[in-house]
């Protein structure tokens, strides 16, 4: 079975306007690198299917404002117990 993530970028939704977006959003993982892109507008998250025996690294995103901001898996699962 492969192995779902859902990644949502800020605790208080990040703007999704035209001078103000988050240009994608990546997960890092043992084995490869997955991408998506988003447009003004689009929800500031996206949906990953990893296959199974592989491990999540880290999330990144990339702001048009703020640049490029990278969360390590470990510390998100120590701060958001599951």
């Amino acid at each position: 079975d492969d192995d779902k993530v859902n990644v949502k970028i800020g605790t208080v939704e990040h703007p999704m306007l035209d001078a103000h977006y988050i240009e994608w959003i990546a997960i890092e993982t043992k084995k490869c690198v997955y991408r998506k892109n988003l447009q003004p507008g689009d929800a500031p998250e996206a949906d990953f299917v990893i296959e199974a025996g592989d491990e999540y690294v880290a999330a990144y995103d990339y702001c048009n404002l703020h640049g490029l901001w990278k969360t390590e898996i470990k510390e998100y699962l120590q701060c958001n117990c599951r």
